[in-house]
């Protein structure tokens, strides 16, 4: 990240410049197997760790079988720690982190709990209910 983004604030659940222990053994093994440092993709790796759990929970790779073995399935050794998955609606639930661009890293800051940051279950509800993609110009 180059000098506009110096100071800009994100939440997201990995940087490779985070000391953490855990992102710090996922971004080390990364790095020597791709040659660069790990991105936010990083959550893709810990989908097929879910997966696999999941399907070894199940004894099946039957879809059906496989998604109810997911329901409050934790996952202690994620490159975030400890996640689970939400019996409600399958959401993943871990922690978030501030970061902060300085100077062309991001550092972390503020840790945000994953049950903090999830919010309500939406099953059966609309996510947008109220929003408009009407734009009304400012007067």
């Amino acid at each position: 990240m180059a000098g506009p983004m110096e100071g800009f604030i994100q939440i997201t659940h990995f940087s490779p410049h985070d000391p953490d222990p855990n992102m710090k053994a996922f971004n080390d093994k990364f790095k020597t197997r791709w040659g660069v440092d790990a991105n936010i993709a990083a959550g893709a790796y810990d989908a097929v760790y879910f997966w696999k759990t999941a399907v070894e929970k199940a004894g099946s790779f039957d879809a059906d079988k496989v998604a109810e073995a997911h329901e409050g399935l934790c996952l202690e050794a994620t490159h975030t720690g400890r996640q689970c998955i939400r019996t409600a609606d399958h959401q993943v639930v871990m922690d978030l982190r501030l970061y902060r661009v300085q100077p062309g890293k991001s550092v972390p800051g503020a840790r945000i709990a994953g049950s903090d940051a999830i919010g309500e279950p939406l099953v059966g509800k609309n996510p947008l209910a109220g929003f408009t993609w009407d734009i009304k110009q400012k007067r």
